[in-house]
């Protein structure tokens, strides 16, 4: 899992896999991003996030990772 922090929020991303040119990852929380969507970020992005554990993260978020996700795909920079 990514956790990125900026303006005192909290995102935070499953990672489905890793190639090198994508880090392909489905969102767990995000401000302004639907639980689920999936997006494919450069790996420097990825680097740039905080590695966090599925065993140190909430019930919730154990939950919400386990939801089926959309068929969407977005590339962000």
């Amino acid at each position: 899992m990514l956790r990125h922090t900026m303006f005192g929020r909290d995102s935070t991303y499953l990672v489905l896999g890793e190639t090198s040119s994508f880090v392909h990852v489905e969102v767990v929380g995000a401000p302004g991003l639907q639980r689920g969507t999936r997006l494919r970020l450069k790996p420097s992005s990825a680097a740039r996030m905080q590695r966090v554990s599925l065993t140190g993260s909430s019930r919730v978020a154990r939950r919400q990772a386990a939801a089926p996700a959309p068929p969407a795909v977005r590339t962000t920079a």
